[in-house]
């Protein structure tokens, strides 16, 4: 017993997968049949790669470090409705027990007419901006300004054209230090994703 030996089966031998030398042919053919297609489609002149580096190297460079994340400001912002028209407009929404609010003279208004927007509840003495955004959800500053110590702010606006007929005036302020946040590429990406 002392001198019995216990053998075990040899594992069972992988076999091997060998490319035979046609596939690799065919398959370097195909490559290449894709690659002088795509030559074609895009009409790649090296000439002017060569000429135009300029423009590219921003290119390349962003291939090699995607734009991901970003550093973006700490933000208040409030936003209300505004209109052209009384009829169809938002009603003003209720103004918040704490935290900043804003206010418009006259929720309605035509171009070239001024309106009063006054806010509170900001941060102190920090800089801001009003922004108009028309019923089509593009975005144009429209005036800017510093909070004043007890973080309030009043300014007198013209009324701007703006596509539609319903539109919206955001204050957005300032505050100190930085929040990491998918960069509006990436952003931009993933939804379409």
């Amino acid at each position: 017993m002392a001198n019995e030996r216990i053998t075990r089966p040899a594992p069972p031998a992988i076999p091997r997968h060998q490319m035979r030398p046609w596939t690799l042919a065919l398959l370097l053919l195909a490559l290449a049949v894709v690659y002088v297609y795509g030559w074609k489609v895009t009409q790649i002149n090296l000439g002017e790669l060569v000429t135009s580096v300029h423009l590219v190297r921003p290119l390349v460079r962003d291939l090699v470090r995607p734009d991901v994340l970003a550093w973006v400001p700490r933000l208040q912002a409030v936003r209300v409705p505004f209109s052209f028209t009384a009829e169809g407009a938002a009603p003003q929404p209720a103004a918040p027990a704490t935290g900043p609010r804003l206010t418009l003279s006259t929720p309605v208004a035509r171009p070239g007419e001024s309106i009063v927007v006054r806010g509170e509840g900001f941060a102190p003495n920090r800089p801001g901006k009003l922004i108009w955004t028309d019923q089509s959800g593009s975005s144009a500053d429209a005036d800017s300004f510093v909070t004043d110590a007890q973080g309030t702010l009043s300014l007198t606006l013209e009324v701007q054209e703006l596509i539609g007929q319903h539109h919206a005036i955001t204050a957005e302020v300032t505050l100190e230090g930085r929040l990491l946040r998918p960069s509006r590429a990436a952003t931009l990406v993933f939804g379409r994703l």
